[in-house]
């Protein structure tokens, strides 16, 4: 059974004219809004600095992958998701010359060693079995090539004041997690079970803080979360009552006094091929 066979994702899926812009809007922001961070990891990474092809690992629709080019345009790319849909938008919003994108999974992407780094951004956490994901990996990187894992670190997620509803919608997406055994309930320890599939090490752990402070009405950190719930309710696997936990946050937005802050982790994975 495939990677992403093992998983049937509702929250996942992009099939439907609003399900497509849901995800198009959010993968957007989420560019806009961490770029800056992940720049900043990328310019101080030794790694990162050497590494000539990229591949990245779930791209949506291109738009992180193709800011990232314009930084560093001297490396080549090539970016797949298994989406039909958000493929369609990158190739035709997001030509670029050092970019190929590809409608394909990553059990069935087939190119043999023959990459520097591999990102998996904001991917690992839907999918299930993490040794399994590291098995297709190292089947396409180069000798001495790195898997970039890029994920929330859930324990660093405040919101002051608190925003109860928002809270236990979050709670309710980790047991939706917890029972579909998603790699999500396992973020924290990745590293720990790289450590102990054959040939893997981690290179670099890192965690940056993006904070934000309010007033959030017509923010886009605002959006963001409401784009989430948008797709949540969408995908209709959880017992939430939605347009509560919208309401609560419109109220907090308004608040000059608000805060927010969210981690980001960065994992660099190292493999260490024996047949070198």
């Amino acid at each position: 059974m495939s990677i992403q066979a093992k998983i049937k994702s509702a929250i996942l899926d992009t099939s439907g004219a609003e399900a497509t812009n849901n995800w198009h809007q959010l993968l957007d922001l989420q560019t806009k809004m961490f770029l800056p961070y992940e720049v900043s990891f990328y310019l101080n990474s030794n790694i990162w600095k050497k590494a000539k092809s990229i591949l990245d690992v779930g791209c949506g629709n291109g738009s992180y992958v193709s800011r990232i080019s314009k930084f560093f345009p001297e490396k080549s790319y090539t970016a797949i998701d298994v989406s039909s849909e958000l493929i369609s938008i990158a190739k035709n919003e997001l030509s670029a010359s050092n970019i190929r994108f590809q409608q394909d999974a990553l059990e069935t992407f087939s190119e043999h060693k023959s990459f520097d780094v591999v990102i998996m951004r904001l991917v690992v956490q839907h999918l299930k079995d993490f040794p399994s994901i590291l098995q297709q990996v190292s089947y396409l990187l180069k000798p001495g090539g790195t898997l970039l894992i890029i994920e929330p670190d859930l324990k660093k997620f405040q919101n002051w004041p608190s925003t109860p509803k928002f809270d236990n919608l979050k709670q309710h997406v980790e047991i939706y997690n917890t029972k579909m055994e998603t790699n999500r309930c396992h973020l924290p320890i990745l590293g720990e079970i790289a450590k102990k599939t054959q040939n893997w090490s981690v290179a670099e752990d890192k965690v940056k803080i993006s904070p934000f402070t309010g007033p959030f009405i017509a923010s886009n950190l605002l959006h963001l979360y409401q784009l989430w719930i948008d797709i949540l309710e969408q995908s209709q696997i959880l017992p939430i009552h939605f347009d509560a936990v919208r309401d609560e946050l419109i109220d907090w937005g308004k608040q000059p006094s608000a805060y927010s802050q969210i981690g980001i982790r960065f994992l660099h994975l190292k493999f260490n091929d024996e047949n070198q």
